[in-house]
């Protein structure tokens, strides 16, 4: 069931009336049967993914809080003698670190089975056949249960946020499987934080017509930007990029420029379509962009792109890899060297890498997906790196940084290099990004540019027209959105006729304009793959 179809609109529909007629304490439930009848809709084998993450989850957490709750016990009859605290302390500590790395590897285990096993093996047999060495195995099939990367990053985040004390152990699992489960959220992320979400699912929340009418505003405009605009210009990537044969340089130039369109109204379009729903149920989850389009560095891109992905990797690996015990040995012994700041330089670019590599593997079981991640892990080492030398030359060069020049120039350059990610996230395969990179910087490349036929490329002129209108009206949006106005709320401010006809615009544009088909199915939000 995806968001765009007439059966989400009938079954949100549904659920959000009885849930508001539901007893106020009950409503958590009702929420819960919704979620796994949402989830069950993709296939009644997904749901025993889901139900096995979640024990793992939920008895992992209790296990945590025995241990949390005997220390206290064992701390309050010590009377003062600090070595057996300590000794309490650590104790209880080696026992959680058990229990996180044993759910750690069941989940990561299940995850790398499903998703990376067949990857693995053509690795290993590539590596065994360079030295001479025949290995053949045979190529595993798994169901991709949908979501299992969103929940199983959740269920985690919330392991670890019990092992820390930052959140409250929760006893009922049935409430667990909500927190994973939660229908918005369950196949495209936002990845939630426990202590963030989880109030909100359990307390039950009164109807509010002003959270209504924005939250489904929201919702059309998410599928304005999935139907109207990401499906349309992905007529023209697919065409290109999924070409058996190699095309010109201008057309690979203006396919990976609509994919940045395409890629980014898709996720957005979903997460617009999910809070806003949430919203109409009195829930707020996590944004997950803010404008990333317009940011000044690939820094600043990742803080404004997939906000939640990029906080999960921040929090629980980046921030643990920096701790580990290798690296606390390296800051003690050049705590007070002259090598102190070379090595912690060495030590970010180290953990940097490791984050993006992980994040390239995240997305897929492809070396275009680790090659991806690579590149902008180099660039975020690179851009943290050499920042003292980029600011000690522009103010030797006199730039000023405030001008609306030198913006646009950062700007600009940083969506650039995103585009030239592109080219590796949107490659079937590690030739196929040595062909576009050829034919784009080749002199027939560069000549194809004066003779690109647009609508030779799958669009016709109507099509083409449409996608300018919207492309241009998502820069507007985006635009304003950054200098902190939100559209939909001054729409709201307006008189009731002048509302209603927008939005009225906005649903005819979607049923008129929106891209339909037979073979429009759930494969075709691209998030839906990672």
């Amino acid at each position: 069931m995806i968001f765009t179809s007439l059966k989400f609109i009938l079954f949100f529909v549904v659920c959000a009336a009885v849930y508001f007629v539901f007893p106020k304490k009950a409503r958590w439930i009702w929420l819960l049967a919704c979620s796994l009848f949402f989830y069950a809709s993709a296939g009644p084998a997904h749901v025993a993914y889901i139900l096995s993450a979640a024990a793992v989850v939920y008895l992992s957490g209790l296990i945590l809080g025995r241990i949390d709750s005997g220390l206290r016990r064992k701390l309050a009859g010590c009377d003062g003698d600090k070595n057996r605290k300590k000794e309490l302390k650590a104790s209880s500590k080696r026992k959680s670190i058990v229990v996180i790395a044993a759910a750690l590897l069941v989940m990561l285990g299940a995850l790398w089975t499903i998703k990376y096993l067949n990857f693995s093996i053509r690795i290993l047999s590539s590596i065994l056949a360079r030295f001479g060495v025949p290995f053949s195995a045979m190529e595993y099939r798994f169901l991709l249960p949908l979501g299992i990367s969103f929940y199983i990053f959740t269920g985690i985040g919330y392991l670890i946020d019990v092992y820390r004390g930052s959140c409250d152990v929760q006893k009922n699992p049935l409430r667990i499987l909500l927190f994973l489960s939660f229908f918005p959220c369950v196949s495209q992320g936002p990845i939630s934080r426990y202590s963030d979400l989880a109030p909100q699912l359990y307390e039950g929340h009164r109807f509010d017509y002003d959270r209504m009418t924005k939250g489904v505003q929201r919702m059309l405009w998410g599928f304005c930007e999935k139907m109207v605009l990401a499906d349309r210009v992905g007529i023209l990537v697919s065409g290109v990029y999924d070409s058996a044969n190699a095309q010109s340089g201008a057309a690979y130039v203006l396919a990976t420029l609509l994919y940045a369109v395409q890629i980014y109204a898709d996720f957005a379009g979903y997460m617009d379509i999910a809070c806003g729903a949430a919203y109409v149920l009195g829930i707020d989850i996590p944004e997950n962009f803010d404008s990333p389009y317009l940011s000044r560095s690939i820094p600043e891109y990742w803080r404004r792109w997939h906000i939640t992905l990029g906080a999960w990797f921040r929090d629980y690996l980046y921030y643990p890899v920096m701790r580990c015990p290798l690296f606390s040995s390296v800051r003690r012994k050049t705590k007070n060297s002259r090598f102190k700041k070379g090595a912690d330089r060495i030590m970010t670019a180290v953990a940097l890498i490791v984050v993006w590599t992980t994040t390239g593997l995240w997305h897929g079981a492809s070396s275009t997906y680790v090659l991806w991640g690579l590149y902008h892990g180099l660039l975020i080492t690179a851009s943290t790196l050499l920042e003292p030398l980029t600011d000690g030359a522009v103010k030797k060069l006199g730039l000023d940084r405030e001008r609306f020049s030198f913006k646009l120039f950062r700007t600009v350059r940083t969506f650039f290099l995103v585009c030239v990610g592109y080219v590796f996230f949107r490659s079937s395969s590690v030739s196929q990004i040595g062909t576009v990179f050829r034919s784009v910087f080749s002199r027939a490349g560069f000549y194809s540019l004066f003779d690109l036929r647009v609508t030779e490329l799958g669009l016709d002129g109507k099509d083409l027209n449409v996608a300018i209108i919207a492309i241009a009206l998502l820069v507007i949006v985006d635009i304003m959105r950054n200098r902190g106005v939100v559209i939909r709320d001054k729409i709201s401010e307006q008189g009731i006729w002048l509302r209603w006809f927008i939005w009225l615009l906005g649903v005819t544009a979607v049923v008129i304009f929106g891209v339909y088909g037979p073979d429009y199915n759930a494969a075709s939000f691209i998030y839906f793959a990672f």
